[in-house]
């Protein structure tokens, strides 16, 4: 009797062992880094100037979804907020610190560094999506940037606003960076985000959006 309840047990193993081994296969791949995830920073000189984003760079062999805008495997994207600077209007921008940072050589930055997975990803997705706009006194810039890099949780920023220059004294209480290139974007991929959630769209950016480097 002993021995056929154990063979019974045997059997049953051998049956579930390969959908097993698949979901945790499957929930391994969630917690594999897909991406880095940049808190950067640059001043200009003057407490109440400067400027704070993120960039995110594709470490994955396929395209990942950052907000609205496709990121090839390999690639890296910029993404904050603007209002009086550029020309298309208030709220989320994409590339915008990549692109002009590239073109008009913008000084060394400071940044913070994380990995990131698939999930930590949406996060930063949904918190894109959903703040398309900025004021000077709540959500500005900096409000923004550290909203994005604390929906992946880990080390946390305090969203300090009005003053972009308090998230940099953050990042420097850090362990933090100072070499880093961003990817030189086409021009054709600079873009403004266009209403918000699930109706939001990107448009390609007016020159006057790319004539000068933020911060």
């Amino acid at each position: 009797m002993k021995k056929r309840i154990v063979s019974l047990l045997f059997a049953i193993l051998f049956v579930i062992s390969p959908f097993t081994l698949t979901a945790f296969a499957a929930d391994s791949s969630q917690d594999s880094a897909v991406a880095d995830i940049y808190l950067c920073s640059n001043w200009s000189g003057l407490p109440s100037l400067g400027h704070v984003w993120i960039y995110i760079e594709n470490t994955s062999d396929k395209s990942l979804t950052v907000g609205k805008y496709t990121l090839p495997a390999g690639e890296g994207v910029s993404v904050g907020t603007f209002a009086l600077t550029r020309d298309d209007g208030a709220g989320v921008y994409y590339n915008i610190e990549a692109y002009c940072g590239n073109k008009y050589n913008m000084d060394t930055f400071i940044y913070l560094k994380k990995s990131i997975n698939k999930s930590q990803l949406d996060s930063i997705s949904n918190k894109i999506l959903s703040h398309n706009f900025w004021d000077p006194i709540i959500f500005n810039c900096a409000e923004f940037a550290a909203g994005c890099w604390n929906a992946a949780g880990g080390s946390f920023i305090f969203p300090v606003t009005v003053f972009p220059v308090f998230t940099r004294i953050q990042i420097k209480a850090h362990s933090y960076g100072s070499d880093k290139k961003m990817f030189y974007p086409d021009r054709e991929n600079v873009y403004k985000q266009r209403g918000s959630g699930s109706s939001a769209y990107l448009e390609v950016v007016s020159d006057g959006s790319v004539d000068s480097v933020p911060g």
